[in-house]
């Protein structure tokens, strides 16, 4: 599993926390993305600029090459950005397959299995036509040196995959736009995907990236749609900054996603892997997990969080402070600026910091591109109570008009 950030691992992890049961046949590892354990500037900052995907995909990539076999299955799963780096990882065995760890009995040393990952990579990127999956260079090299595995990987569970890569470019006539990540399709390789996209999640970096199909697979796409923002439905906790400044006053201040919401999302997941895993293969107690999560949901106790936070978070507590003081010393040096050459110090101005401020906060509702699309709405009945009375989702709090646009298409 690959994610950005989440509660259930310590902020002191410093490396991937390892599963090896031998007796289940089961070897798992948890890959740590950018911004686990950081602040919410953090978490916006990586998700704008995307710079760790390759090396990310990359190690996770490897693991796999270290420990496959063809009796295994590959269960993948991913939040946010994470979720996203399980999708190209994916491509990397479309494209190349899994590369044999042991070649005529022997293992290939470190460094050399380092040298065809990082080529796997840029064969995966690659524009040219003898590296796309289905070219002749491509098969041969497959039959050469990968396992032979038409489907390995039999579930990814994927949490609001995130669609942004790069810093943001100008669109005439749009603004802000950002460049996509480097793979939409989910190909033939996998046979369950179930993606969980947040309805009222407006931060314009974070737009989803929609998972599909090729037009001959057999497989479908599960996408299901769940209210709250993106960082409900991954159960991510932030503070505005580091720990370290947090005893003083002007640093304090954190956000807090929605729990109900985090649980219902997390219990349709623990329901699609029981699905395809009626012998709990995967996770034995999954039976348990669910009820408690049923449990925890209408017990009323259960921490509704600060609903969508983007319209307050220049303006209210530290982040305010500070950009209220970064905006004064702009003014400053523009003034400064504009008396050796009219304009000039306007123009930076303009180009420095209300782009990044924009760059980080942009807002825009998110779109649910197919009619098709199966959303869970505030009547949803959670032990018979609506998740919109359990998850305090009102329009005060959650205020995107995602769910009343795609009506008014339907109409």
């Amino acid at each position: 599993a690959l994610n950005d950030q989440t509660a259930a691992l310590s902020h002191q992890t410093a490396v991937s926390p390892k599963l090896h049961d031998e007796e289940r046949g089961i070897k798992a590892c948890y890959f740590r993305g950018s911004g686990l354990g950081s602040t919410f500037i953090d978490y916006l900052f990586h998700g704008i600029t995307g710079h760790d995907i390759r090396e990310l995909c990359i190690e996770v990539y490897k693991y796999i090459v270290k420990n496959y076999n063809e009796d295994y299955e590959l269960w993948m799963f991913g939040l946010s950005r994470g979720a996203y780096t399980v999708r190209c990882v994916a491509g990397m065995i479309n494209n190349c397959g899994i590369i044999k760890y042991e070649r005529d009995n022997h293992q290939i040393d470190d460094a050399t299995i380092d040298d065809l990952c990082n080529e796997v990579y840029r064969i995966y990127r690659s524009p040219n036509k003898d590296d796309k999956p289905l070219s002749e260079e491509m098969q041969v090299f497959k039959a050469r040196a990968s396992h032979t595995t038409a489907t390995p990987i039999k579930f990814m569970g994927l949490l609001d995959t995130v669609g942004s890569l790069g810093l943001p470019r100008f669109e005439g006539g749009v603004g802000l736009d950002y460049p996509e990540f480097y793979d939409l399709v989910v190909s033939s390789i996998v046979e369950h995907v179930y993606h969980a996209c947040a309805i009222h999640d407006r931060l314009w970096a974070f737009r989803p990236s929609y998972a599909a199909r090729d037009q001959d697979s057999k497989f479908e796409i599960h996408e299901q749609w769940f209210p709250g923002c993106h960082y409900d439905i991954g159960r991510q906790h932030f503070r505005f900054f580091p720990q370290s400044l947090a005893r003083f006053a002007t640093f304090q201040g954190e956000i807090k996603p929605n729990l109900v919401i985090a649980d219902l999302v997390l219990k349709w997941m623990l329901e699609s892997i029981r699905t395809r895993d009626p012998d709990h293969h995967v996770i034995p107690d999954i039976n348990n997990r669910i009820v408690e999560i049923d449990t925890r949901m209408t017990s009323g106790k259960t921490d509704v969080g600060d609903g969508d936070i983007y319209d307050k978070v220049l303006d209210h507590g530290p982040f305010g402070t500070i950009h209220t003081a970064i905006n004064m010393a702009w003014s400053n040096t523009t003034s400064l600026l504009n008396n050796f050459l009219p304009a000039l110090g306007t123009r930076l101005q303009r180009l420095g910091l209300n782009t990044i401020t924009d760059a980080l906060t942009e807002r825009r509702d998110r779109r649910i591109p197919s009619s098709r699309a199966v959303l869970i709405l505030n009547d949803y009945m959670v032990g018979g109570r609506t998740i919109g009375d359990l998850a305090a989702i009102t329009e005060t709090r959650y205020p995107s008009r995602t769910v009343q646009r795609f009506k008014q298409y339907m109409e």
